[in-house]
């Protein structure tokens, strides 16, 4: 399993004051998101520092910390997980300089191939030695990142949670065949009174006249064309971006990827094809 960033449309979007470029997934090669968050470091001298993590042709950098041996961020990137994708994460220490380039001190590697699953556990935390970039063999400090994924089933049934929660409105967890329509209209998508209802009955596996998060989960990742396009939006709500550049599947995955929930103290910013261009940009 590798791992792809968190981009799906060859377009940039804004979020939390950074940005973020999205490269498509197919189904297939789908097989969840990580998040990855860059907590602190402990360097051998006080300076500014910042840090940049990289995944192949993508690169996310921290903020600026103040004059210390002891930055902290607590910044963090949702990615999404390719099988196909890179699977080894750089990440790079810079020394801050306002006159000159900024020095590039320490740097490490992360595999991302065995990282926990969300399900019942919490992210795993790891302490990582930074080398010297020159030598690569003499230690200039180390850096703490804690990381955890979600299964592509947990990222489809979160989106479907969200989707039900916007038309739930006694709250029951379940939506109603009324609910249901409302749900469908919302997004603005022409669909007639007899497709709804065959909707709602395929959506209804074990048939008590209700639809649950796990049964609507069910629908969006198993559904035919023609079902995904009742469920079909044409922007963000959350970023503002035009969806539609590829398929159904990409747009979900967009959209979740800015329902962002994470404990993250601040998002890095991304777009930046190398961790070079982020140290500069």
């Amino acid at each position: 399993m590798g791992v792809s960033c968190s981009c799906m449309n060859e377009v940039l979007r804004r979020k939390n004051g950074g940005w973020n470029k999205h490269t498509p997934v197919d189904l297939d090669r789908f097989v969840g998101m990580a998040r990855i968050e860059i907590e602190e470091a402990h360097m051998k001298r006080s300076d500014k520092w910042f840090a940049v993590i990289s995944l192949g042709r993508q690169a996310f950098k921290t903020d600026t910390s103040t004059t210390t041996s002891k930055p902290v961020w607590k910044s963090g990137v949702k990615v999404v997980l390719d099988k196909d994708g890179p699977s080894i994460a750089r990440i790079c220490v810079y020394d801050f300089n306002r006159t000159r380039n900024n020095v590039l001190v320490g740097i490490c590697d992360l595999d991302l191939k065995f990282i926990p699953s969300k399900e019942g556990q919490e992210p795993e935390r790891q302490e990582l030695v930074l080398f010297d970039p020159s030598t690569k063999k003499t230690t200039v400090g180390t850096i703490t990142v804690s990381y955890i994924s979600e299964s592509r089933d947990v990222v489809l049934r979160d989106f479907a949670k969200r989707l039900l929660a916007i038309v739930d409105l006694d709250g029951n967890g379940t939506l109603s065949i009324n609910e249901f329509k409302e749900l469908v209209k919302a997004f603005g998508n022409p669909v007639s009174s007899k497709k709804l209802e065959e909707l709602f009955n395929n959506c209804d596996l074990n048939k008590d006249g209700t639809v649950c998060v796990d049964e609507l989960a069910n629908l969006i990742v198993s559904a035919d064309s023609e079902d995904f396009s009742a469920f079909t939006v044409k922007q963000c709500p959350v970023c503002g971006e035009s969806l539609k550049d590829y398929d159904d599947l990409n747009d979900i995955i967009h959209m979740s990827l800015c329902f962002n929930e994470d404990p993250f103290d601040q998002t890095m910013t991304g777009g930046f094809l190398t961790d070079k261009q982020a140290a500069n940009g």
